[in-house]
C-alpha cells in the first residue's frame, strides 16, 4: 500500500520557481563568459592552456544545461505523479479559487437566459470569487495569469489597477 503525501503548493512552486531563476541566471553568466572569452585572443587560440579554458567553458554551458534539462523533466515527474495519484501536490489557494470561479462563470452564462433571479445569485457569487483570488497571493505565474483572467473577467472587463493584484510573487 503507497501512502499519499501532500506537498504545500506554496512550498513546491516557491522551491522549483527558484530553482528556475537560479538556473537561468547561471546559464545566462556562462553564455556571457563564453562569448567574452571568445573574443579573448589570449583564450581563443589553439596554445593548450588557452584551449583547455575554452573547453572548460563548453563543458560549464553543458552541464548547466543539463540541470535545466534535468529540471524540466522534475516538473514533469511531479505532474505525471500527481495525475496517477502517487504524488499529491496541492493546487495553489489561488488555483483552487479559479477553478471555482471558472465553473460559477460557465453556470452563470448558462442562467443568463434562464433565470433571471438566479443568475443574480450566481453573479454574486462569481464576484465574490474575483475578490477572494484577488485577495489571494499569487504563487507563481499561472496564478498570476489566472488573477488577470478572472478579474478583467477573461477580457470582457477592464482590468483596474489594484495593488493586490499587481503584487510580486518572485519577491
Amino acid at each position: 500500500m503507497t501512502t499519499q503525501k501532500e506537498q504545500s503548493p506554496v512550498a513546491v512552486h516557491a522551491a522549483m520557481n527558484a530553482t528556475d531563476r537560479r538556473i537561468s541566471r547561471a546559464l545566462g553568466l556562462a553564455h556571457i563568459l563564453y562569448a567574452q572569452a571568445e573574443d579573448f585572443p589570449g583564450l581563443n587560440n589553439p596554445e593548450p592552456k588557452a584551449n583547455g579554458l575554452m573547453v572548460l567553458l563548453d563543458l560549464l554551458l553543458d552541464e548547466i544545461q543539463a540541470a535545466q534539462d534535468a529540471h524540466e523533466a522534475e516538473w514533469r515527474a511531479i505532474r505525471e505523479a500527481n495525475e496517477g495519484g502517487a504524488v499529491q501536490v496541492a493546487e495553489t489557494p489561488v488555483m483552487q479559487l479559479f477553478r471555482q470561479w471558472v465553473d460559477a462563470a460557465s453556470k452563470l452564462d448558462a442562467a443568463a437566459q434562464a433565470d433571471a433571479e438566479g443568475w443574480e445569485v450566481m453573479l454574486d457569487r462569481q464576484t465574490d470569487l474575483e475578490d477572494s483570488i484577488l485577495r489571494a497571493p499569487a504563487v507563481d505565474t499561472p496564478d498570476f495569469a489566472a488573477k488577470v483572467l478572472a478579474y478583467c473577467n477573461e477580457g470582457h472587463a477592464n482590468l483596474p489597477n489594484l495593488p493586490e493584484l499587481w503584487v510580486r510573487f518572485d519577491t
